[in-house]
């Protein structure tokens, strides 16, 4: 059984998740860290709070609604994820969102034009479910994002969730909290519960072999130096066996050691050299030689 106090070693797979673990939690700290300063530094300009340019954005009308392919367009309430868009950058067909008097407007870039009045290229945008493109323009300085990446399902959340302000709707709400949550949750419990009884069968095992009569009979015997080894005739024995045996036997008590009755008549001593063995360390008051036959 394992001392008190003793940590057993992780395995690599272990400490490679700890590591993960640790640079994924390090990462979410600095960008927790660098949304509260922008949010802080921007809090009078909130259209300009962003995390290295990026920032999220709440959709309010269906003008990005694709009636012919749902998923493919921006859904009423979804939230997009955008990112600072420079104007020579932007491509016709991208999703870019602009100023236009004191709102912000996403829209998908329609064409590209050169305004009438000031001469300056402008472009032109339209939404995906409106028939025509927009009568505005947008100029260089009213750019202000491009689309990254769009979470429809929020919307779908929403819409099924909470249908009205009345209250929920049990459908959704079973199909987006309860059936996720009994996935994710019930092969997590079963492999925790799993984990357990296997530490506590390995547990029970160890304790077990601890306590048998055959580990007692063992702790009950004088330890034996030669314990598994053949005996190897001193005559035939290298130079490295006398420096193996003298410290094998350094501080070696036998204070319990009892040779009463017991028979060394068929040991083979000849030849044993025993000058470079150090005994010294060994306490021989307790010996009992009492019967002992060589």
């Amino acid at each position: 059984m394992a001392k008190k106090g003793y940590k057993k070693p992780k395995s690599p797979l272990a400490r490679a998740v700890n590591i993960a673990v640790s640079v994924f939690l390090a990462v979410a700290v600095i960008i927790l860290a660098y949304s509260v300063c922008a949010a802080v530094i921007h809090k009078n300009d909130p259209e300009n709070a962003t995390v290295f340019g990026i920032k999220p954005i709440v959709i309010l009308s269906g003008s990005m609604e694709n009636p012919v392919t749902p998923n493919q367009g921006i859904k009423t309430d979804a939230i997009i994820i955008v990112k600072r868009a420079e104007f020579q950058n932007v491509k016709v067909g991208e999703v870019i969102t602009y100023k236009n008097g004191q709102s912000l407007i996403t829209h998908r870039v329609y064409e590209f034009v050169t305004d009438e009045l000031t001469g300056e290229p402008a472009i032109r945008t339209k939404g995906d479910n409106m028939e025509k493109p927009d009568d505005w323009l947008v100029h260089r300085d009213e750019l202000q994002f491009r689309l990254l990446f769009t979470m429809n399902w929020v919307a779908d959340f929403k819409h099924e969730v909470f249908p009205n302000e009345e209250g929920l709707r049990f459908a959704g709400l079973f199909k987006w909290i309860l059936f996720p949550a009994l996935v994710i949750v019930l092969p997590v419990c079963g492999l925790w519960v799993l984990h357990r009884l296997v530490k506590r069968l390995r547990e029970e095992n160890e304790q077990n072999r601890f306590d048998s009569p055959e580990f007692a009979a063992r702790l009950a015997q004088p330890p034996d130096v030669f314990e598994d080894a053949d005996f190897i005739p001193a005559s035939d024995a290298p130079r490295p066996f006398t420096e193996t045996l003298s410290k094998a036997m350094e501080g070696f008590d036998l204070d319990f050691a009892d040779l009463d009755g017991m028979d060394f008549s068929d040991l083979d001593l000849d030849g044993l050299d025993l000058d470079d063995i150090d005994f010294s360390n060994i306490d021989w008051s307790d010996l009992d030689f009492e019967g002992l036959t060589v």
